[in-house]
């Protein structure tokens, strides 16, 4: 691994796989007991859905904030409201008042968390490390995280097979709270060589217009969005129907549940660490290339009731979405200049997250009508719809010159 400032990459690093590993353990019990609890997958598409609804509203003022404080301090922040919403978890548990509405009420308090959380370490990323180092930097980040989530799932469900769920709940919060640490050990960033004066000295509005006004000057960006929402939607949405696609329709215990949501996070990691090569042989193409991985993942799904089918398609989701993902996300910090990361990561997240509050709990009923096969199969709608549009994007001129230029770079440090 060639990246400079290793030192901090690797704190990073650590601290990111330890919020990913409690994120795996908390996503996989939360999603199960509540489904225990009310028997009903209406309840589980709301949650995965209204669980990002103040994280949409909120997004567009947090990249305003991101762009105007101290990026490091505000992760750490969300962070540590990981910890305390945890707390709160086990609180309602241990005197017995934990309810579905109530799971998901602190559900919101976590993906808020995050969606302040993903976009101000993004954002930092790109301060402490060279632009051309980013798309490696992300790949290799994208795998730690889904090793995390990997071990954090298979945790998950060991734990709620023979132990008691809120020992879960409490490694996510003790996970969380190392992560903070780490991150406030990584040295700080001046940010006066990264933001302009004008910036601190102009109004929270000012900058939230000029945000918006960057982004129609720049359609690039809108067009990076349209192919990468599509990415977040298919992986949320199937991480929130996987217990019901196991338990309704492959009338599986809650075993092969933690074991198929593995199965997801291997094919996140494999994803990650192919990255580097899929770009170099794909270029131009990653992303047609990748939607097709992820179609295809999901018509096993729909139609395959056998195992392997199961396992295959599961896989095939998770490595063609962590493809999309890291790709475009790096080429999006790429272009796009530095007074803007936060602004723009956050505009990303508006539409990512818009697409699962408007589709999970459409989803999570159709889901409890039809089954969640036909759930996934409804899936492969946007997705071939996005298909078509990356056929059309990968002839744009910036994209391929963008793509020419991470490639001759990257082979340049392999030959040396």
């Amino acid at each position: 691994m060639r990246i400079q400032n290793r030192k901090s990459f690797l704190k990073y690093a650590v601290g990111l796989f330890l919020a990913t590993f409690g994120s795996g353990v908390y996503f996989i019990a939360s999603t199960w007991m509540l489904y225990d609890l009310t028997g009903d997958a209406t309840y589980t598409g709301l949650f995965v859905g209204i669980g990002f609804l103040p994280g949409l509203l909120l997004n567009l003022f947090f990249g305003t904030i991101i762009d105007r404080f101290n990026r490091k301090l505000l992760a750490i922040l969300s962070n540590l409201v990981v910890t305390a919403a945890t707390g709160i978890f086990l609180g309602l548990m241990q005197i017995g008042i934990l309810h579905a509405w109530t799971i998901i009420g602190l559900h919101i308090i976590v993906q808020l968390s995050v969606s302040l959380y993903r976009p101000a370490t993004q954002a930092f990323l790109a301060e402490i490390f060279d632009k051309n180092e980013l798309p490696k930097v992300y790949s290799y980040t994208g795998a730690i995280g889904e090793t995390g989530s990997l071990i954090g799932a298979t945790l998950g469900g060991i734990i709620l097979s023979f132990i008691n769920p809120k020992y879960a709940i409490l490694f996510n919060g003790i996970a969380f709270l190392a992560s903070g640490i780490l991150l406030f050990l990584i040295p700080h960033v001046n940010q006066e060589k990264v933001l302009n004066s004008k910036l601190k000295k102009s109004s929270v509005i000012a900058d939230f217009i000029d945000g918006f006004q960057y982004l129609k000057a720049h359609p690039f960006l809108i067009q990076l969005f349209v192919i990468m929402f599509v990415g977040q939607l298919v992986l949320h949405s199937s991480n929130g129907l996987l217990s019901i696609y196991v338990a309704d329709f492959l009338k599986k215990s809650t075993s092969l549940y933690g074991i198929l949501q593995s199965t997801l996070s291997i094919g996140n990691i494999v994803g990650g660490v192919l990255t580097t090569w899929f770009l170099l042989t794909f270029k131009n193409r990653i992303s047609i290339y990748s939607l097709t991985t992820v179609f295809i993942g999901l018509f096993l799904l729909t139609f395959g009731s056998y195992l392997p089918l199961a396992f295959t398609g599961v896989f095939l989701i998770g490595l063609g979405t962590t493809w999309l993902r890291v790709l475009m996300q790096s080429i999006q910090q790429i272009v796009t200049d530095k007074t803007y990361h936060g602004r723009m990561a956050s505009y990303r997240m508006v539409i990512n997250q818009g697409s699962v509050v408007v589709g999970a709990p459409i989803l999570g009923v159709i889901a409890e009508k039809y089954g969640a096969n036909v759930s996934y199969g409804v899936l492969l709608i946007p997705v071939f719809m996005v298909l078509l549009f990356a056929v059309y994007f990968a002839k744009q001129k910036q994209f391929v010159n963008v793509i020419q230029s991470i490639t001759q770079k990257e082979k340049k440090q392999n030959a040396g």
